[in-house]
């Protein structure tokens, strides 16, 4: 289903064609509104939402004219579809402005979809370099406990927000670069917790956020820009570029 999400003509049609025959029934109503919060949790309720209206579908086309779609919206959580939201986006806002309020999401266990929705009511420009380096930044600190150079991840929940990072780098491996200088910014400033860079890239890789391509070029570069913590930083994952190219 999510690959479907991704291709929305797609997805409308399913909506349409294959879903609707088989409305009005508490078990296909239940699956389309699943179908749906998923869809929101991968785009934002507000973008996904935006993508609705400007398909031109109509509820009645789905569950039929002879239902209230009001009542059908409300029961299902699904009034973002219809009702549009005020977009504030702030041009040229700091790393430490988009993190900030990243983090206090995160810090609260939002689910992904108010991340989402964050991003896009404020951030004018989701594929700068500042904000995926604020965006990867918030999302590591906020998997990270400890203090002075003694920092444990927690693998699972870092897990649960890789999908965050995916959604922005996904297709452009230059910011996926991006999002290696800002783990490896992060961990510089925390001291290089032993051991802790090889478990994020371990996660990172396994999730599919960032491409083996983009982690042979972070080795490889020699960016001044990016050279503080960089030698310590690529020493200690030294095993992970071992398997990395292992046949």
């Amino acid at each position: 289903m999510e690959p479907m999400i991704e291709d929305i003509e797609n997805f409308f049609k399913f909506l349409k064609e294959v879903l609707q025959p088989c409305l009005p029934s508490e078990k296909a109503d239940k699956l389309l509104s699943s179908i749906l919060h998923c869809a929101a949790k991968r785009k934002g309720t507000i973008k996904f939402g935006e993508i609705w209206r400007e398909s031109g579908l109509q509820w009645s086309d789905i569950i039929g004219t002879d239902r209230n779609v009001a009542e059908f919206l409300k029961k299902h959580k699904l009034e973002f579809t219809v009702n549009s939201a005020k977009v504030n986006s702030q041009p040229r806002m700091s790393m430490e402005e988009i993190k900030k309020p990243l983090l206090n999401l995160l810090e609260i266990n939002a689910e992904l979809e108010e991340v989402f929705d964050w991003v896009y009511a404020n951030v004018s420009d989701i594929s700068s370099p500042t904000f995926v380096r604020a965006l990867v930044t918030a999302v590591h600190e906020s998997c990270l406990s400890g203090s002075g150079t003694t920092w444990g991840l927690n693998t699972s929940k870092l897990k649960s927000r890789t999908p965050l990072i995916y959604h922005y780098v996904s297709t452009n491996e230059k910011l996926q670069l991006q999002a290696l200088y800002a783990v490896q910014a992060l961990l510089n400033q925390l001291g290089q917790p032993s051991g802790l860079l090889h478990q994020i890239f371990d996660v990172l890789y396994d999730d599919d956020v960032i491409s083996d391509e983009s982690f042979e070029e972070w080795e490889q570069s020699d960016d001044p820009n990016e050279a503080e913590g960089k030698g310590v930083a690529v020493h200690s994952v030294k095993s992970f570029f071992s398997w990395l190219r292992e046949p």
